[in-house]
């Protein structure tokens, strides 16, 4: 069964009217900034043509940095995503779907990759009719929404190695103590949203036991 008939289903059914409402200027700001960001990038492919087909890779991510004020690495930051498709083979395949998650994260400013993987494939269809690009969106940063089924098993199958640290987005550094992930220098226990991230991080780096 495909992403958008199922998992999306499952990601707004419990949503409440204030939570629609924010979607739906996400959405619509997004494509705004997503029509922008392809036309400029367009133009810098076929202006610097001889560039871009010796070096994609580097010729992306430069106008990529330029253009958001950020490297992809940086805003696309979901464990092993960008080293997956930076290829030079694959890399101008991807590049609309990681424009687009980047177009989308300037106004919503996702907290944690599982946070923006949940908004992107939600409101990819609305951003582009390209049914293709939807696809490779949906497909590419679908794997990192944990939802039903797939929580049910992060959370009882997989456990992250006892001591094991990783540092989020905003520089906070997290331990692994056994039954939860804690602040090393707070204490706190992390939020479920950062929890989640950080176990998929354990998951896809093979840090689990």
């Amino acid at each position: 069964m495909r992403l958008h008939e199922f998992d999306i289903v499952g990601l707004i059914s419990g949503e409440t009217k204030k939570e629609k409402q924010e979607r739906q200027e996400l959405t619509k700001k997004s494509i705004g900034m997503f029509k922008k960001a392809m036309a400029d990038f367009e133009r810098i492919q076929q202006e610097n043509a001889d560039t871009f087909k010796d070096n994609p890779t580097e010729a992306f991510e430069q106008w990529f940095e330029y253009y958001f004020d950020r490297a992809v690495a940086r805003i696309v930051d979901h464990p092993g995503l960008y080293n997956s498709v930076k290829n030079p083979t694959k890399i101008m395949n991807f590049a609309p779907a990681l424009i687009m998650y980047a177009s989308m994260d300037y106004y919503l400013k996702a907290k944690t990759p599982q946070q923006g993987s949940e908004e992107i494939v939600v409101i990819a269809p609305q951003l582009t009719r390209d049914k293709k690009l939807v696809s490779i969106v949906q497909k590419l940063f679908g794997k990192y929404v944990v939802t039903g089924k797939n929580q049910k098993q992060l959370d009882t199958d997989k456990k992250p190695k006892l001591g094991i640290t990783y540092t989020v987005k905003n520089g906070d550094e997290y331990k692994w103590l056994g039954a939860q992930w804690g602040n090393v220098t707070t204490g706190r226990v992390a939020t479920k949203e950062v929890a989640a991230q950080l176990t998929q991080i354990a998951i896809d780096k093979g840090d689990v036991e």
